[in-house]
C-alpha cells in the first residue's frame, strides 16, 4: 500500500479536505536537521501546498512522487536541493525535483501582505544573485531578466508566484551568491524569515544593485542586527566566491551599517 502525505502550512492547512485519506504535516519556520532524518524518502506520494519550507520539506519527504502547490515566490518547487538547518547553520540537501507544479487560484487567494511582501523580495534576490554571479549562463541570465520584468509590473499573486518559479529555474542553473550568503546568518543568528532578511539586504543596498525595493514595498528597519557579524559569516558560504561585483568585505561592511 502506497504512504501518502500532504505537507501544508498552518495558513494553508484549511485546504486540507481537497486531499482526503492522505497522512498531513502541519509545517512553518526553518527545517532542522533532526526533522529532514526523521522524514526522509518516507512516503510515496507527498503533496507540498504552501510555500518554500513546504516545497523544500516535499522534495526530502518524498520517495518518487511529489506534487506541489506554491502559494508564494520562491522558486523551491523548481530546484533540485532543500535548504536545512543545523542550529543556526545553514544547509544544502540534495534531492529530486517535483513531478508536477500547480499554481492554483483558490490556494493562493488571500496570501497575506507581508508573506507576499517576503516572497517578492525572494525572488528579486533569486534574479540578482544570478545576475552577479560568475557562473551566470545565457539561459540563467535570461530567465532572471524575464522574471525580474514581471516582478517590475506585477499586478497579481499569480504573476508573482510564476514569476519567482521562473527565477527558481534561473537558480537550478545558477547558484545564489551575494545576498543569500548575507541572509543566511541574519535568519540563523535572529531568527527572521528569509524573505525578511533579503528585504532588508535590498533595502541596505539599493545604489548598488540600482534596484530599489521600497518602490514595491516598505521594508522595515532591523537597529539591532550586527551587520560585522553577518558578513564575516556570510564569507563562510563557498557560494559567495562567485559574486561578480567589485565590492571589498570593509566597504560591504560600510554600506550595511549605514543608518
Amino acid at each position: 500500500m502506497q504512504k501518502k502525505l500532504l505537507i501544508c502550512s498552518s495558513s494553508t492547512e484549511k485546504f486540507s479536505d481537497d486531499f482526503p485519506d492522505l497522512e498531513k504535516l502541519i509545517f512553518s519556520g526553518k527545517i532542522k536537521f533532526s526533522l529532514f532524518n526523521e522524514i526522509k524518502h518516507k512516503w510515496d506520494l507527498v503533496i507540498a501546498l504552501g510555500g518554500g519550507g513546504c516545497m523544500d520539506l516535499g522534495k526530502i519527504a518524498t520517495r518518487e512522487n511529489l506534487i506541489c502547490y506554491p502559494t508564494t515566490a520562491s522558486g523551491a518547487c523548481q530546484t533540485s536541493h532543500s535548504v536545512v538547518w543545523d542550529d543556526d547553520k545553514k544547509l544544502t540537501i540534495k534531492t529530486t525535483k517535483p513531478n508536477h507544479v500547480i499554481i492554483k487560484e483558490k490556494y493562493i487567494k488571500g496570501l497575506p501582505e507581508n508573506a507576499l511582501k517576503n516572497t517578492f523580495c525572494d525572488a528579486v534576490s533569486h534574479n540578482l544573485d544570478v545576475l552577479y554571479s560568475i557562473n551566470k549562463t545565457i539561459e540563467s541570465e535570461k530567465y532572471a531578466k524575464e522574471s525580474l520584468q514581471i516582478l517590475r509590473k506585477a499586478k497579481t499573486i499569480r504573476e508573482i508566484i510564476i514569476a519567482g518559479n521562473i527565477a527558481g529555474n534561473a537558480i537550478e542553473i545558477t547558484p545564489t551568491t551575494l545576498l543569500h550568503s548575507l541572509s543566511y546568518p541574519i535568519t540563523g543568528k535572529y531568527g527572521i524569515p528569509h524573505g525578511e532578511a533579503l528585504g532588508i539586504l535590498l533595502k541596505k543596498m539599493k545604489d548598488y544593485y540600482n534596484f530599489d525595493i521600497e518602490k514595491f514595498y516598505k521594508i522595515e528597519d532591523h537597529n539591532n542586527i550586527d551587520f560585522d557579524y553577518v558578513v564575516e559569516e556570510a564569507f563562510h558560504y563557498e557560494k559567495i566566491k562567485n559574486f561578480s561585483g567589485k565590492i571589498s568585505k570593509n566597504d560591504l561592511k560600510k554600506i550595511l551599517m549605514e543608518l
